[in-house]
């Protein structure tokens, strides 16, 4: 299918990282319940207000471990292998590639170059008769001027 350039394969040991936030989400669940067990006590509406705030910032900050915690899950379950392939025929030398293929892809573009060239040049035709015409007529002005008079006797 192609020349393999490159290729890396990256593991990380992930297990502390998860048992840290799985650890932490616990506790933040913990203190949900605290906050909503609170919130059930208050008696005034200042009580109500400041468990609100506690309970809406826990919430968010539960939610956030929560997706953390699912991230760290799917990164387990998948090793990132990372490859570059390439066309054979289009390897520079420097990356692998054979010498004699390098230089017959700079035969067959130095090929198409001249070929491309020689078109651009038969579409031209006209140009090329209008140069010489002007050659030819310039010669001839300049011939005509720089030869002597010549006068005839009758």
């Amino acid at each position: 299918m192609g020349t393999l350039l490159s290729e890396h394969t990256s593991l990380e040991d992930i297990t502390q990282a998860k048992m840290d936030i799985k650890a932490r989400l616990r506790m933040k669940e913990e203190a949900v319940e605290r906050l909503h067990a609170l919130m059930r006590q208050a008696r005034t509406p200042s009580e109500i207000l400041e468990t609100e705030k506690a309970l809406q910032k826990a919430l968010t900050e539960r939610d956030d471990l929560r997706s953390q915690y699912e991230n760290q899950r799917l990164l387990a379950e998948y090793v990132r292998v990372e490859l570059t392939l390439c066309n054979r025929r289009y390897v520079e030398y420097s990356q692998g590639g054979s010498y004699w293929l390098q230089l017959w892809r700079s035969v067959e573009a130095g090929w198409e170059g001249l070929v491309y060239f020689t078109f651009v040049m038969a579409y031209l035709w006209w140009l090329w008769i209008l140069i010489a015409g002007l050659i030819f007529l310039l010669r001839y002005r300049r011939r005509r001027r720089s030869s002597p008079t010549t006068e005839r006797k009758v």
